[in-house]
C-alpha cells in the first residue's frame, strides 16, 4: 500500500519503516529549544 504496488514484494514494507524512522527523528528531534528557535521564524510569537 506505502509503495503502490500490488505484487507482495517488500517495497511497501522498507518505505513504510522509512516514514517510521523520519518520523522518530523529528519527534526527538521536537525539543522546546528546537520549537522556541523555529517558532520566532515565524515571528509574532510571544512567551508568557
Amino acid at each position: 500500500m506505502d509503495a503502490v504496488r500490488d505484487d507482495g514484494g517488500w517495497a511497501g514494507f522498507w518505505v513504510f519503516a522509512a516514514s517510521v524512522a523520519v518520523t522518530a527523528v523529528f519527534w526527538v528531534a521536537a525539543r522546546p529549544a528546537v520549537l522556541e528557535s523555529q517558532t520566532g521564524l515565524g515571528g509574532g510569537v510571544e512567551r508568557r
